[in-house]
């Protein structure tokens, strides 16, 4: 049922108001009241943003975090109607209307996309990984990879320093970020360039640790393969012990199915 002229202005000019604060005068509706509804729609919207982005937060002043987050409910057109979606909206946001150059912050779009991710990885939908082994040899069996996974590249490193320091480490970094299958807690791991090749690789084809390295030792034209394939086997044993490898592949053509189904999630939210 389509709503007549006069509604729809009504509800437009509310919700207008309830975003921006400035008040265009409603037919049939006193501007005290209005007020109650703008002040309930603000404070549920800035209260998922600050618990979104706690150490954001923190790091700006609340002048600056009050502007920004009233910039961003008066301009950015939100397109989901999930409350939790919302803060992603203002990580974009930032990006497009340069925030990290007018705050004077230039770490700041990379914290807010970090903050962001692990909400992400949190609701990411349960991707069955189909079955495997527990039992297997760390270098030659074929690795099973956490399906709910992310390898991202930052510049600063907003997941390991404090604020204080982050400019002066401005740099690449390399993040493997992960949802553990049990605890479902939101767990990360810090690459080399060496190591987030390797993953990346794991990523699209279930190999064996040992042919993994193979492909790695030919792209950085490594010649030492013993040491490689030493510390390659502990750090494989490290991510099996944290969650980021779940096991042994069993079935080849599920594991390819589970990793159509990841990177279908992955393209429609990055």
């Amino acid at each position: 049922m389509l709503l007549k002229d006069d509604t729809k202005n009504t509800q437009s000019k509310l919700a207008n108001y309830c975003r921006s604060g400035y008040y265009d005068p409603i037919p049939g509706v006193r501007p005290e009241r209005a007020k109650v509804y703008r002040r309930l729609v603000y404070n549920l919207m800035e209260g998922a943003l600050s618990s979104a982005y706690p150490i954001t937060r923190q790091v700006l002043t609340d002048d600056e975090w009050v502007d920004f987050v009233q910039h961003f409910l008066t301009q950015h057109d939100c397109q989901s109607p999930h409350l939790w979606c919302m803060p992603k909206g203002l990580w974009e946001f930032a990006v497009k209307e340069q925030y990290a150059k007018k705050l004077g912050k230039p770490y700041l779009e990379e914290l807010l996309c970090f903050e962001w991710l692990e909400i992400e990885m949190d609701m990411m939908p349960d991707i069955d990984p189909g079955p495997y082994e527990s039992d297997g040899d760390p270098l030659n069996s074929p690795l099973l990879l956490n399906p709910h996974n992310q390898v991202r590249t930052f510049t600063y490193p907003v997941f390991s320093r404090s604020i204080e320091d982050l400019e002066k480490h401005h740099s690449q970094y390399h993040l493997l970020l992960f949802r553990h299958q049990e605890h479902h807690e939101v767990r990360y791991v810090a690459l080399s360039p060496l190591y987030a090749t390797l993953v990346s690789i794991l990523q699209n084809k279930a190999l064996s640790a040992k042919v993994a390295l193979e492909h790695v030792a030919k792209y950085f034209n490594l010649v030492d393969d013993a040491t490689l394939f030493t510390e390659g086997q502990h750090f494989i044993e490290m991510l099996i012990k944290e969650g980021a490898i779940l096991g042994y592949v069993s079935a080849e053509s599920t594991y390819q199915s589970t990793m159509k189904t990841r990177r279908k999630f992955h393209e429609q939210n990055v």
